[in-house]
């Protein structure tokens, strides 16, 4: 978790000499010790809850407005750009003392069902940081990496948008080693304008990848030429690189450089196998072996939201209620359609 002393921070201007660790936007998980950044937006400001924070036992505050408070008070013009600016501070500092992975996750489905499925993996063999739920926007990213320590091996970091171009400044932040787009349908149309724009803002997830980086590609999409012509890495494909062969429901035989190991997923659907065979192929790229993924592919449980199954007496429900993207509910249909039970 980042810390240090209030005035090392290169871009504040500030002479407290005052000691804190963690970063809070919000109250409700605010911990001892941690600079309260009051973030505003529409519908809220963070200097609301000021007092609250103070209770809570937060050592500063970083606010856009002129505040009174019994901690100090830095003053930002924008506190969103200087959240980000804290994040890549502490992520430079980690880079520099370790050699933490940085993989970097965006696409209109399956981001979070994969990142989950790649930390399931990654955690067997060290410790590993992941985004958080679905936190994975301008706020959330930034609050990712501010939870790096030294001891993380891997960061897997997902990086979401609904408008043009959002992508780019977050991964710019955080310079993943690897990247990959699971895939891109119509989400979010109405605010990106087209199809087009979704696909341009999605390959930005590449943009900073280095000869010495590594994509992730599907083969199968129709997009794949637009990609590549924006990637200067190692470039690997799903379902050339490494397939799934022999899929029945939720299990599949995965193959892999001339290797095979039999999976079962506990989660639903078959565009699970998409999913899994990203998260694999990029294990095995950091050199986790065929019986590591096996072994964290079959442990990974679906997140909340995205088609858990809860069952109450003699009823079962698919609980679906994350999504409501096209995609997301023909993927839904799909999967309660396969049950035999009256529905």
């Amino acid at each position: 978790m980042i810390q240090g002393v209030i005035n090392e921070l290169p871009f504040i201007t500030s002479n407290q000499k005052v000691a804190f660790s963690g970063i809070s936007i919000d109250t409700r998980t605010l911990q001892k010790g941690n600079i309260f950044i009051c973030i505003v937006g529409d519908n809220f400001d963070g200097t609301n809850f000021i007092d609250e924070a103070i209770k809570k036992g937060c050592v500063a505050i970083i606010s856009q407005k002129e505040i009174t408070a019994d901690v100090p008070v830095i003053v930002v013009k924008n506190t969103r750009r200087t959240l980000q600016k804290i994040a890549q501070w502490w992520q430079e500092k980690v880079r520099e003392k370790s050699q933490t992975k940085f993989i970097a996750i965006t696409g209109s489905n399956g981001k979070t069902t994969t990142k989950e499925m790649l930390k399931a993996i990654l955690q067997i063999e060290a410790k590993t940081l992941a985004t958080a739920g679905n936190l994975n926007n301008d706020l959330g990213v930034p609050l990712t990496l501010c939870q790096l320590s030294l001891g993380d091996k891997y960061c897997v970091v997902e990086i979401g948008a609904n408008h043009l171009d959002e992508i780019k400044p977050l991964v710019e932040l955080v310079q993943p080693n690897i990247a990959v787009v699971t895939n891109v349908f119509e989400s979010h149309l109405g605010e990106f304008g087209s199809l087009e724009n979704i696909v341009k803002t999605k390959a930005q997830i590449y943009q900073t990848l280095t000869k010495n980086d590594i994509a992730i590609v599907d083969n199968h999409s129709p997009y794949k030429n637009f990609f590549l012509e924006n990637i200067k890495a190692k470039t690997y494909f799903i379902h050339q690189d490494i397939k799934a062969k022999k899929i029945k429901n939720n299990s599949f035989e995965l193959v892999y450089d001339n290797q095979k190991i039999n999976i079962t997923l506990k989660l639903l659907g078959n565009h699970q196998i998409e999913n899994a065979l990203i998260a694999a192929i990029i294990a095995l790229k950091l050199d986790l072996s065929l019986t590591q993924v096996k072994q964290g592919l079959e442990s990974c449980e679906s997140p909340k939201g995205r088609l858990k199954v809860l069952k109450i007496e003699n009823i079962t429900f698919i609980d679906d209620s994350y999504n409501a993207s096209p995609t997301s509910c023909k993927k839904a249909l799909e999967v309660l359609k396969s049950y035999d039970n009256n529905k």
